[in-house]
């Protein structure tokens, strides 16, 4: 979940410095390369850590995963039902329907194609009567009848030597993959846009007669959505750019350079703030984080299954809550200092705490070839069943 809001994060940062720099500016070549940089480098930026640029800042103590304890039923810290498991399921399940929609939409196109002829063309395939397009996936051009226009063809041969259709194959597998990043969208969207521009400036010859063909053929054209289709809309930005004069490239070479500065100010402060050390403050004798971190040799929850008991004057009063138990994990391993952070109930944190306390002891925390002690956060959840305060007791 932190790598995902990481992700859209930083592609809306860079996304930003695109549309102030960039946006509809005459650098097709260098806004494309941006535009793809945008989401690979979002991608890569939460790995990257520089231990020579470490600090000490306050971190958070590191939280185990929450227990829940009944009267009637055993102790489970893991479940396949449970609410995480749950949304990472969901999760899947979207990408797998989004990436199954790009595969169906590819064999329908693969179908048309089988139905109509070609000719090949500077190693080109130009499909004609496919009832798509005008429009190229990969090295293959489609028009929707018989009649093939010398400058649809020049705009759709630009798209094939620019290898365009792999700019989005990859946007798309991104989209599909990381699907909350709400960013994807609009890169993709601003990216087909440089592609129309890029293929524009070089079919347009007389931009006066090309202009008109955009606008008299914008309407009613039928495509499969993965390629590339000549009459891309918005029209209006593309007309725009037609008609801007080519000597006027005054400021073209600044905003790259400005954009490109700004880029790696923003990767540089990204990568300082998360190749910070997280010491624990509170507790200078405890660390947050380690390079490797204390683990049992026993399994955590099977032994609080067996260990913590819902305390019975809690079972009367028909008492339930969390408790947040704070605890250390020394430099020997044994487990130290518990203490409740949050609770409903003293006998609630009275049995947590004495479960806690009375825990085997762990493989200690390592920093280089140093044992550390560590601290953790523990919830445990007690919760009574449907009419646990007043079932009859056996025995």
């Amino acid at each position: 979940m932190l790598f995902l809001i990481q992700y859209t994060a930083y592609s809306a940062l860079l996304f930003g410095i695109y549309i102030l720099f960039l946006r509809n500016r005459e650098l097709h070549s260098w806004n494309r390369f941006f535009l793809i940089a945008i989401p690979t480098l979002s991608l890569a930026l939460p790995l990257i850590k520089l231990p020579v640029l470490a600090t000490q800042v306050p971190a958070l103590a590191y939280t185990l995963p929450e227990i829940a304890v009944s009267p009637l039923n055993k102790v489970s810290n893991s479940s396949f039902f449970s609410l995480p498991s749950l949304v990472l399921a969901a999760y899947v399940a979207i990408s797998a329907v989004l990436l199954s929609r790009i595969a169906i939409q590819y064999f329908a196109i693969e179908k048309r194609k089988k139905r109509s002829s070609y000719q090949l063309q500077d190693g080109v395939r130009v499909f004609t009567e496919t009832g798509i397009g005008p429009g190229s996936l990969g090295r293959d051009i489609f028009f929707p009848g018989t009649e093939v226009a010398p400058e649809i063809l020049e705009h759709e041969m630009t798209h094939v030597r620019l290898h365009h259709t792999a700019d989005m194959a990859l946007l798309h597998l991104l989209q599909a993959i990381f699907w909350p990043n709400i960013v994807l969208h609009f890169i993709g969207r601003e990216l087909r846009m440089v592609h129309e521009f890029q293929a524009d400036a070089e079919g347009a010859i007389d931009a006066e007669h090309y202009s008109a063909i955009l606008l008299a053929e914008s309407m009613g054209v039928k495509h499969g959505t993965l390629e590339h289709t000549f009459f891309h809309h918005p029209i209006k930005r593309r007309i725009v750019m037609l008609q801007k004069k080519k000597d006027s490239r005054r400021p073209l070479i600044p905003a790259a350079i400005r954009s490109g500065f700004a880029t790696l100010l923003v990767a540089a402060g990204i990568i300082w703030l998360q190749s910070c050390t997280r010491k624990a403050m509170p507790e200078p004798a405890a660390y947050a984080t380690a390079e490797k971190m204390p683990h049992t040799d026993y399994d955590l929850g099977t032994y609080l299954g067996n260990n913590i008991k819902y305390p019975e004057d809690a079972r009367k009063r028909n008492v339930e809550g969390r408790v947040i138990v704070k605890f250390i994990v020394d430099k020997d391993g044994s487990v130290t200092k518990p203490e409740v952070l949050r609770s409903p109930d003293q006998a609630l944190s009275d049995e947590a705490i004495r479960v806690v306390s009375t825990m085997p002891k762990w493989q200690p925390a390592m920093n280089g070839n140093k044992t550390v002690p560590v601290y953790f956060v523990l919830p445990i959840s007690f919760q009574l069943a449907p009419n646990a305060a007043t079932a009859p007791q056996k025995g």
